[in-house]
């Protein structure tokens, strides 16, 4: 029988927002930025049969810049983005509890050719 899950609830939140108009004449540019934070996730991947370490006091955050530029003529779009990600815990193993913190960041760039 597996055993109810008694740790913290996951909180996430998700903010996004950007603007939209046609500044060049070839097709719209859409400018973009979004952060999100999650808490509490490590705790339940626990749970769900993840890593057998002791999580607690766990954060998720990410934040992201864009932009979106839409060719009409071509039915194509050119696009970049950057996100950053960063984890922040509590991890004890043993006696002994340490803060861990990871960072990762990608820069994309590419196209899109609807045909």
């Amino acid at each position: 029988m597996v055993s109810p899950y008694t740790g913290p609830d996951v909180v996430n939140w998700h903010l996004s927002g950007g603007l939209n108009k046609n500044f060049f004449g070839i097709g719209n540019t859409v400018l973009f930025a979004e952060y999100s934070q999650t808490e509490g996730g490590l705790e339940q991947a626990r749970f769900l049969g993840g890593n057998a370490a002791n999580w607690s006091d766990t954060e998720f955050s990410h934040w992201g810049l864009g932009i979106n530029q839409y060719v009409d003529a071509a039915a194509m779009q050119i696009f970049a983005t950057y996100k950053s990600f960063e984890v922040d815990g509590n991890l004890t193993a043993g006696a002994v509890t340490t803060r861990q913190n990871a960072e990762f960041s990608t820069f994309l760039i590419g196209t899109r050719i609807d045909f």
